[in-house]
């Protein structure tokens, strides 16, 4: 047999079978490898979007298990601002904690320089797209803040910003405050898994932040526990009321961290003190103790109860908290307000159902108003002081008892006992003068007798007038 000569590719000549290996001397089809170029690059992309995803879901368990690392509410509130800013690279992060009337009471931000922060001056009160979250608590999300009417401007020297995510923390069944994200790094603005992320991080740092308020509640209320077993104990061991209200104030004023307190108390049209049974409407209201050098002054003047909005508040027995004393209108007329006043506390004292007063703890203009917990501890020893304030009503009724039973006591004496004998001595120096023979001897036992006489008809004369008081005839 001959061979037959073979080309390089070692399959025979080049003009053996041509068409049954076209793929011998054609490039590769473009349409099959764009196909397998787009491929890979959607499973790269979906890769990415993968490892993207377990990278956020582990910055929230990260944000997670920082949160609620600690107790302290001050470390918990920093913590939070800190990852939420991580989280969603923001290059701005602020947490505003609101108060017991509602409004912004602390401001907590990461992210703008010091320099700024001295030029921009007082912490924001709550306006623009800040008070829409507070007024409407449901997420925020704009691409450009600018661009919203909600939004009120910068104060001069703030900077510039753009991108803004706004999520409310709700613990419980209340707003505790709102977290505040704007630019995110990326400069894409937040996406709908950013409010996502942020708002799963709201409900972790609700649940850490309860467990801190519950734990600072917990100390703040066996502080508080502690005062107003220590108001039992100073009654039980005989000090007097008023001594005891001095130093509840005084308690009063140092764990509600207040610059000035007082304790005002109902007087009637004759100037004393009312609140004994039956119950009668106070005319005016006296402040009856001050403590701090910042009320001390306004100490024994009065306040007209039906002619003011504070007036009626504190007959009708109604808390009230407010960031600005002197220009809220439920306490137009509180002689407080007149001086450098800003958050305050109006506690009522209540005892059997009756108003006996308030309790009133103020802080300077230029500190942050008070947190609902601290309302609630101040009305809670606010009760203590209407029962002190009751106790020294009581005793001074029992006081006064017992000296008007001493009064009849001296004044049944007198009259069975003194009387009695002032007019036997009389009496016998009367019969003694008949024997005397001397006259100017005579006259002078006469004169004693009717001296005596005299002195024991006054006795019975006041004696009767004292009674006749107490049976209501003078």
């Amino acid at each position: 047999m001959v061979a037959r000569p073979q080309d390089g590719n070692g399959l025979g000549g080049p003009d053996e079978h041509p068409a049954e290996h076209p793929e011998a001397d054609l490039p590769f089809v473009d349409v099959p490898r764009l196909e397998l170029d787009q491929l890979l690059e959607q499973i790269v992309e979906r890769a990415e979007e993968v490892m993207a995803t377990q990278s956020r879901l582990r910055g929230l368990l990260r944000a997670h298990r920082a949160v609620g690392a600690d107790l302290e509410l001050p470390t918990v509130l920093r913590r939070v601002v800190t990852e939420a800013r991580a989280l969603v690279g923001a290059r701005y992060a602020a947490l505003g904690v609101l108060g017991a009337d509602g409004r912004l009471v602390e401001f907590l931000h990461e992210g703008m320089a010091d320099e700024d922060v001295r030029a921009i001056g007082r912490p924001p009160r709550g306006e623009g797209l800040l008070g829409a979250l507070i007024d409407d608590p449901r997420p925020i999300r704009l691409p450009d803040l600018h661009d919203d009417p909600r939004f009120a401007g910068f104060p001069p020297g703030h900077p510039p910003m753009a991108s803004f995510l706004g999520v409310p923390i709700r613990v419980r069944d209340a707003v505790f405050g709102n977290l505040y994200l704007t630019d995110r790094r990326s400069g894409d603005g937040f996406s709908a898994d950013d409010e996502e992320l942020v708002q799963a991080l709201a409900t972790s740092a609700a649940a850490a932040i309860e467990n801190a308020v519950l734990f600072a509640e917990t100390r703040r209320r066996q502080t508080w526990q502690a005062a107003a077993a220590q108001v039992a104990t100073d009654l039980l061991a005989g000090e007097e009321p008023a001594e005891v209200l001095e130093g509840l104030l005084a308690t009063v004023r140092e764990l509600s961290d207040s610059d000035g307190a007082a304790l005002l108390v109902p007087v009637d049209s004759s100037g004393e003190a009312s609140g004994g049974a039956p119950y009668h409407e106070p005319d005016e209201f006296l402040v009856a103790v001050a403590e701090g050098e910042s009320v001390a002054r306004v100490e024994n003047t009065r306040l007209r109860a039906g002619d003011s909005e504070a007036g009626r508040a504190l007959m009708a027995g109604r808390p009230v908290a407010t960031s600005d004393a002197a220009r809220d209108p439920r306490l137009t007329g509180v002689p407080l307000t007149r001086l450098d006043v800003g958050p305050a506390l109006v506690a009522p004292l209540t005892a059997a159902g009756a108003p006996r007063g308030a309790l009133v703890v103020t802080r300077r203009r230029d500190r942050s108003p008070y947190r609902r917990e601290e309302l609630d501890a101040v009305v809670s020893l606010a009760a203590h002081a209407g029962l002190v304030t009751a106790y020294a009503r009581v005793r001074l009724e029992q006081e006064l008892r017992r000296r008007l039973d001493d009064r009849d006591r001296i004044a049944d004496d007198l009259r069975t006992s003194v009387i009695g004998e002032l007019l036997a001595v009389a009496t016998d120096l009367t019969g003694l003068a008949g024997s005397v023979t001397s006259p100017v001897h005579r006259s002078r036992l006469l004169g004693q007798a009717d001296r005596l006489d005299r002195v024991a008809r006054g006795i019975g004369s006041s004696v009767f007038d004292l009674n006749r008081r107490e049976d209501g005839g003078g």
